[in-house]
């Protein structure tokens, strides 16, 4: 528990972090023979909220997040992996609801994605990380 903290504590020093809950980072079959290494809905407020959310990831993985919300919402991703450079990915481009980005993951180690909604109108954001 102390590596989550402490990886949230590093980004509320970077920027406000509004983290309502901590999601599970088990693994399963999407259907489609990728490995889901997360899946779930987050609830981003109006005016510049945002919700956090933790998977587990290894140096050479390639992964896909995958972003979707209301239609009026342009969801985006603020990526930190353990030790490291955060970066916008998904980045603040998203349209109609949806943006998806595949990373590139160089370490191993927790993950934190910060789900903004660039339209600041908020709602329920689906986040899904997928080993491709």
């Amino acid at each position: 528990m102390g590596t989550w903290r402490s990886s949230l504590a590093v980004m509320a020093v970077l920027m406000l972090v509004v983290a309502p809950g901590i999601t599970g980072c088990s693994s399963s079959d999407d259907g489609g023979g990728g490995t889901v290494l997360l899946e779930t809905e987050v609830s981003v407020a109006a005016g510049g909220g945002s919700a956090t959310v933790f998977f587990q990831g290894a140096s050479g993985q390639r992964v896909r997040i995958a972003l979707s919300g209301p239609a009026n919402t342009q969801p985006y991703g603020y990526l930190e992996p353990p030790g490291g450079t955060a970066t916008y990915t998904p980045p603040n481009t998203g349209s109609s609801g949806t943006n998806e980005a595949e990373v590139d993951l160089t370490v191993t180690g927790q993950f934190s994605l910060t789900i903004f909604d660039g339209a600041n109108v908020g709602g329920v954001i689906s986040v899904k990380v997928t080993l491709l």
